[in-house]
């Protein structure tokens, strides 16, 4: 029996993966690999206009259209972004980290 072969991103903010690993999440899918984008946040910081509600609903369509082009799956830890927050706020943040790779191990 063949092993699934399945990488993870996992980035801060929905539009990492595509700046940042895009073109290898590519080669992988045409290789066979399953792949999976989780985001830490929503990018609820990611615009001036609108709300933290309304950019995070927009910014998780378009991650999970972006995995659906590599018949992939898409899911946030739904974490606040900490820009303008100390450091001290990602130990909270690392609980879910650890949570969601829990449970898609188990």
């Amino acid at each position: 029996m063949e092993k699934s072969k399945d990488v993870l991103a996992l980035f801060a903010h929905p539009d990492d993966v595509e700046f940042l690993c895009a073109g290898t999440l590519v080669l992988l899918h045409q290789q066979g690999w399953n792949i999976h984008i989780a985001t830490m946040t929503p990018g609820d910081v990611g615009s001036s206009t609108l709300s933290r509600e309304e950019i995070s609903r927009i910014r998780r369509a378009e991650a999970a259209k972006s995995a659906s082009l590599l018949d992939g799956s898409y899911d946030c830890l739904e974490c606040d972004d900490v820009k303008g927050r100390s450091r001290d706020d990602w130990s909270y943040n690392w609980f879910f980290v650890q949570a969601f790779f829990f449970q898609r191990l188990f």
